[in-house]
This record gives C-alpha cells, structure tokens and sequence, in this order.
C-alpha cells in the first residue's frame, strides 16, 4: 500500500524521483556583532578623560601659581651680588693729605694713588710752592682717576715799594711799616744831611711781598776830618771847652781789605767801630775782605760803621744780578723768551681759568718783574690753562 504525504503523492514516487544535489559551498559564518556601539562607549571615554584632564589641568595650574611666585621671590636677592655699584664701592680711594707739601712731590704723590692734581696758584702765607689747601679734602673716599685741587702758595701778595730816597729816617721808616713791609736801617758815610735817605732797596715803583724787608740807607752825614786848628778868634776864657774834645776826637779806620772777616772784624772793633759786612761775588777767597768804606785812613767819629765787603768765592762769581723782566699778561712763548734773553732760566706752573680769553696768558710770576735776582736763577711764570668743564 502506498501512502501518500500530505501533498497527494506517494512517498515511493517521491522517492524515486528524489534526486540528491551535489554539495554546495560551506555555509557563510554568522555576520559579526554590530560595532557602533563600541565606538560610541570609546567616543564617551575619550571625552570623559580629556574633560578629566583639562580639569585637572586648571586646578592644578591655580594650585602652582602661588608657588611660582614665591620662587620669584626667592631668587631675586641673589641677583644682587651682580650688579656693578656693589663692586664699584671697594674701588674707592682716599685721598692723601698734601698740605705742606711741594707742589712737585703732591702731584707724584696723587699720580701713584691713581688719582689727578689741578694746580691752582694762590697768594699765601705759606712757603712759596707749598700746597696751602687741597680739595676734596684728606682722606675723603673718591673713585679713581678724580681731579683734586691744589692750592699752591706762591707767596704774600706784592706790595708797591714807595720811593722814600731824600726824605727824612722817621717818615721812611713810617711809610714803609704802613705798607706792611719792614725798614732794615743801614747808616752809611754821605755827603746828604745826616738822617736822610740816601738809597734804598728795592727801587720804588717795584713790588715786593708783603713783610718783606725794605733797605734803607741813612746818611750818617759827612765824616769828620781832622781839621786844622782855626785862628784862636776866642778869648782866653777858652779853656774851659776842652774837656770837651776828647769825645769827640775821630779815630782812623784801619785798613782791613785782603784780611778775613774774622780778622777784619778784630781790627774793626779795635779801632772803636762798628763792623757792618755784606757779602758779594768775587774771584777772592770766599771770607776775604775785597773793599771797605769808609777807606782806610778816613777819620770818623768813635761808634761809625764801617761797611766791609766779604768775598763770596770763586763758585760764586757768576752769579750777577741782573732785572726780572715783567711778563705779566705775556703769552707763554713771550713770556719765557723775554726771561730767557735777560739770562734767566724759566719754570711754568699752569693753573686752571673758567676764562677762554685768558688760555695761554701769564697771571703772575716770582720773582716779581722789576726786582734784581741772580743771573741765570730760576723765574716761575704761572700760566693760565682753559678748563672748559
């Protein structure tokens, strides 16, 4: 009996007629699971941490700002030690003290502690080319190469020397002690009215530094010669004057040239009269007698002077006097040409002047124009130096 599926054929026939595939290719494996959802829990991660992050970050950046400036704090101290004017402060130097000294040796003397000298020439009371002041003053701390001031003295301010020749000893004496200067007295032979000044020394018109001294000779009037007896006009009753005369009888002045001072002076005294020597240059031996006045044999009154002129030595012979030209106001090239041809040497000493006109030109100089000074000594002219600051 056959049977019949559902389909009305019988299975028999469905079997029969059944015929079996070949095998097709394997099954496809199952898709994989859906990745999206993956990418989204990542995305949502990322954003979390780096939210996470800029949060922290914020924080922690507020955290670290007071830190940062209390290490600002900290470390600027230590960039003081490099600043220059730290290190400027031991450089200072102190400045020597120069009053009293020559002008020459303040000047090395600042030059070897590395500082400047600027020479200034004063009237003083001080020695000539002493430093009467300075400026900072000693010991004060200064940087180095700094200017300091000298004050140089260069003597008391000159006086004019009056012309006093004729007139009477006191009022020579008086008009010169006015002046601030002093009278040395000499009383010498002359045929002028006794107490009248005869010469003097310096000349008048010159100048002279204040308490300097002024010669001055004074006639002792014409000497006493021995004269004749006069016809006796006088009546007997004379006599009686006699006892006079001795005092005044004169006494002859030895002759004392070729002898020594020493000797001279012995001879002098001797006599009853008084040694006035006064040395000048000779080709003599130096202490010897090379002239006297009065001469020898004149009579003079007991107590005179007698001058006596004592040789200075052969080393001394060129030493002549000769007149110190004025040069004030002079440029420096005149200046020292003039002292040069009058046979003087010549030492410049420049000061400072705010006054351009004045650059170059001589303020002053020593010894002063007019005065005699030894042949070939030494005249110091001050020149004025512009200082444009």
């Amino acid at each position: 009996m056959s049977v019949r599926n559902t389909t009305g054929v019988p299975t028999q026939e469905l079997e029969q007629e059944f015929v079996p595939l070949p095998p097709g290719p394997p099954p496809e494996p199952p898709p994989d699971r859906e990745l999206w959802p993956w990418l989204l829990v990542l995305l949502v991660l990322v954003a979390a941490g780096l939210t996470a992050a800029w949060f922290a970050t914020h924080r922690g950046g507020r955290r670290t700002a007071q830190p940062t400036t209390v290490t600002q704090a900290v470390l600027t101290p230590a960039k003081a030690p490099k600043t220059p004017k730290r290190s400027a402060t031991p450089a200072k130097i102190a400045v020597p003290a120069l009053s009293g000294m020559k002008a020459a040796k303040a000047l090395t003397t600042l030059t070897n502690a590395h500082l400047q000298g600027r020479v200034i020439s004063v009237f003083s009371a001080d020695p000539k080319g002493t430093v009467s002041s300075q400026k900072p003053s000693a010991g004060t701390r200064v940087a180095k190469g700094t200017s300091v001031q000298l004050k140089v003295s260069k003597g008391t301010k000159p006086v004019p020397v009056p012309d006093i020749v004729g007139q009477q000893e006191h009022d020579a004496v008086q008009t010169v002690t006015a002046l601030g200067l002093k009278p040395d007295v000499a009383q010498v032979p002359s045929a002028q009215p006794s107490g009248t000044i005869v010469a003097q020394h310096p000349a008048g018109g010159t100048k002279a530094p204040r308490g300097s001294g002024v010669r001055l000779n004074v006639s002792k009037g014409k000497s006493a010669q021995a004269a004749p007896p006069r016809p006796a006009a006088a009546p007997p009753t004379a006599p009686p004057a006699k006892p006079k005369q001795p005092a005044a009888a004169p006494v002859s002045v030895p002759s004392v040239v070729g002898l020594t001072l020493s000797a001279a002076e012995a001879k002098i005294r001797a006599a009853g009269l008084v040694v006035d020597a006064r040395n000048v240059p000779s080709s003599e031996p130096k202490g010897t007698v090379v002239s006297q006045s009065p001469s020898a044999g004149t009579s003079v009154k007991r107590g005179s002077g007698v001058l006596v002129n004592v040789s200075l030595g052969p080393s001394k012979q060129p030493t002549s006097q000769a007149t110190v030209p004025d040069v004030a106001g002079e440029d420096q090239t005149t200046a020292r040409s003039d002292l040069v041809n009058a046979g003087f040497t010549v030492a410049v000493v420049y000061q400072s002047t705010n006054d351009p006109t004045q650059d170059g030109v001589v303020s002053d100089q020593t010894p002063q124009g007019g005065t005699r000074a030894a042949a070939h000594s030494k005249v110091t002219i001050y020149v004025a130096q512009y200082n444009s600051g």
